[in-house]
Parts: structure tokens; C-alpha cells; sequence
């Protein structure tokens, strides 16, 4: 997933998956914190990456056999 939104202060880079944490005036911070847990579930991953055009998060999943 990508947007072209406004760039993530790297100072919060650290928070971005912690619950509750928030740079939205009326937001729970449940989002990223939520989908990590998912992912982590699954034995997956969840990365994130800034460029000039925006930030993309990255989500790798295992095959199933």
C-alpha cells in the first residue's frame, strides 16, 4: 500500500506500529497496530519505506502448503 500523503516524521518511526499511537486529531491509533498483530500471526512481515513521492508500506506473508 502507497500514498502520496505527507511524510512520516522519522522521529516516529519507532511508534508507527505501537497501539494507540496517533498523529491524527480524532484517531485511536489502532490501524498499523492492528494490521502488525495480523501479519505477525501469520508469521509475516510488515515494512515501511519513504521516498520522494510518498511512504509504501510492504506486507510478506508465507505461501501455505
Amino acid at each position: 500500500m502507497e500514498d502520496s500523503g505527507k511524510d512520516i516524521d522519522p522521529e516516529m518511526n519507532k511508534d508507527l506500529f505501537k497501539p494507540f499511537f496517533t498523529t491524527k486529531e480524532h484517531g485511536l491509533g489502532m490501524g498499523l497496530a492492528l494490521v502488525k498483530q495480523a501479519v505477525e500471526l501469520h508469521q509475516g512481515s510488515i515494512k515501511f519505506e519513504q521516498n520522494s513521492f510518498g511512504t509504501r508500506f510492504t506486507i510478506v506473508l508465507p505461501l501455505m502448503s
